[in-house]
């Protein structure tokens, strides 16, 4: 039996451990659609911030999955997501080099795709438009736009 006394320090000691549990990570499941054919791969980026936003090969800052496209849809699977506010963006690769070929000014001139349909109409997409709330396990789909 515990003594009365001690009851309120244990019980202060209880709730700063729960206080410092960390948040539970997420998992953000993404099928992407609409490749133009099953040559590449799909280079897909998990966003947490717009540092870098939204050039995949020329960040550090976002989780970056390659997978060889093998059907009509890929499904792409990023672990251990805390959760907040994040932007997806996707591209079929086709040259397998890990990069999204582009013309002269940087365009893109592979299938592009991004989360919440988050398109700029005139130069890059904003990490703002494409964001979405991560507050548990998550499932988008995301449909290439050819160039």
């Amino acid at each position: 039996m515990v003594a009365k006394s001690h009851l309120p320090i244990r019980c202060a000691a209880l709730l700063g451990l729960l206080g410092s549990t960390p948040a539970l990570a997420a998992t953000v499941t993404v099928t992407v659609t609409g490749a133009i054919d099953r040559r590449g791969q799909i280079v897909a980026c998990l966003w947490r911030d717009k540092t870098g936003f939204p050039n995949c090969d020329k960040t550090k800052s976002a989780q970056t999955k390659m997978v060889r496209i093998d059907s009509a849809s890929t499904v792409i699977v990023f672990t251990d997501a805390i959760p907040g506010d994040y932007a997806i963006t996707v591209a079929q690769g086709r040259n397998m080099g890990g990069k999204v070929g582009t013309n002269f000014p940087g365009i893109p001139n592979e299938p592009v795709g991004l989360s919440n349909d988050g398109g700029a109409r005139f130069g890059p997409p904003k990490f703002s438009a494409t964001a979405f709330r991560l507050s548990r396990d998550t499932a988008i789909t995301i449909t290439l736009a050819k160039p």
